[in-house]
């Protein structure tokens, strides 16, 4: 797969750091075993949606960074997730999508929380395709 696009936001120290792109946890979705011929104009979500579910997960990804910081202090970073809902709402994988926070353990924790997330159903097909969301999430030790 192609890398992912530059972040705008990020500074030019930025483009130096590793990524992890690729990472993922989780078996494949059974979302993506499923192609929709044809275009379809449907099923907008606005981005509110899983910013709200998402966020509910707060404590759960700071739990992660907390023991990551107890291995490393000044740990700071990006990780960028993907995922695909199913059609029963559930998230079943989460990969990294180019993150640059450099704790393998904490990447692993975090996308582990992203495979807890649940959404309504829907089906997948016509008109509507799978829904693969791409979340980013930042991390930085408390003052």
């Amino acid at each position: 797969p192609a890398p992912p696009p530059p972040d705008p936001h990020a500074s030019p120290d930025d483009k130096d750091r590793p990524t992890t792109a690729g990472t993922c946890v989780g078996p494949p979705s059974r979302a993506a075993q499923k192609r929709v011929q044809g275009e379809a104009m449907c099923c907008y979500t606005p981005p509110s949606y899983f910013i709200t579910r998402v966020r509910a997960k707060h404590d759960a990804f700071r739990a992660c960074y907390n023991a990551a910081l107890q291995r490393r202090p000044d740990l700071r970073g990006r990780i960028a997730a993907r995922f695909v809902l199913e059609e029963d709402g559930t998230v079943t994988r989460a990969c990294d999508a180019g993150s640059d926070l450099d704790d393998p353990e904490m990447l692993a924790c975090v996308l582990r929380v992203f495979t807890t997330l649940t959404f309504d159903p829907y089906v997948i097909g016509d008109p509507c395709p799978a829904v693969t969301v791409n979340y980013p999430l930042a991390f930085s030790p408390e003052p």
